[in-house]
């Protein structure tokens, strides 16, 4: 949740609706702010904060002043306890909501590999979808960095995956020739250790076929002409990546750059 909020967003999403107050005047007077607090905070964000520094102080403080109660009440809530373990029971009971279970998770998970990674692997854009898919089935998130911990280990094997469909795709002819090809950028990176100062050999690996194609002159023209020619004899199927994102290749494209 965001820490800054104007007086106008406060009035339309921190508002106390009368079944609202009903329920929380229901509760010990000490108690009223603590609850209202978290009340809302779901009501927003479909989860509970995982601490106290989470809750924006211009929501305290809107809260007290529609319950009349000093924001001192908030600072000796408990967070630990029966006390707010009730209070979060009935607030998902509430909003018709259930605690997520280890089936939830791995539902989710599935989730993720039928209908986003294909397209997104955009840690922070693909959290907030699971928060999102969550809300909507009414599943209450896990708190600390679970959710991130999903994410992360979805990703790894729908790339693992991906790796291995690549692969398989690929004719032996292709596969040959690439093995060839990074045999001889390993003996080129040999070559370049033992003899300092020489000039790299005009063998063509994949470190050179990635490089940029530099300034305008003859011998770069040729060498981007021989880059081609070494690709096409690749025998690469046409196809092998029209159904990746132009984004999810750029970032294969930019951490083979890395490795290289």
């Amino acid at each position: 949740m965001k820490q800054q909020w104007t007086k106008e967003e406060l009035i339309e999403y921190f508002s106390l609706l009368q079944p609202e107050r009903q329920l929380i005047e229901t509760k010990n007077f000490e108690t009223r702010l603590g609850f209202a607090v978290l009340f809302k905070y779901f009501q927003h964000e479909a989860r509970f904060p995982n601490r106290v520094e989470d809750v924006p102080p211009p929501v305290i403080e809107f809260l007290a002043k529609h319950l009349r109660v000093s924001t001192d009440q908030f600072d000796q809530y408990s967070w630990k306890g029966i006390t707010i373990k009730r209070h979060r029971s009935e607030i998902r009971k509430f909003f018709g909501f259930q605690e997520h279970s280890a089936n939830d998770l791995q539902a989710i998970s599935r989730w993720l590999t039928d209908k986003v990674l294909s397209h997104s692997h955009d840690i922070a854009v693909v959290k907030e979808r699971v928060y999102a898919e969550l809300r909507q089935r009414k599943i209450e998130p896990p708190v600390d960095n679970t959710v991130e911990t999903l994410v992360r280990s979805a990703l790894h094997n729908h790339e693992q995956r991906f790796f291995a469909q690549t692969f398989h795709s690929l004719s032996p002819t292709s596969i040959s020739r690439m093995d060839a090809m990074i045999d001889d950028w390993a003996d080129a990176e040999d070559d370049v250790t033992e003899e300092e100062g020489s000039e790299e050999p005009e063998r063509m690996t994949f470190r050179k076929i990635n490089m940029g194609p530099g300034r305008a002159n003859r011998k770069n023209l040729e060498d981007e002409i021989k880059k081609l020619k070494e690709l096409r004899m690749l025998e690469l199927p046409h196809d092998l990546f029209k159904n990746v994102p132009p984004k999810i290749l750029r970032k294969y494209r930019l951490r083979f750059r890395e490795i290289g």
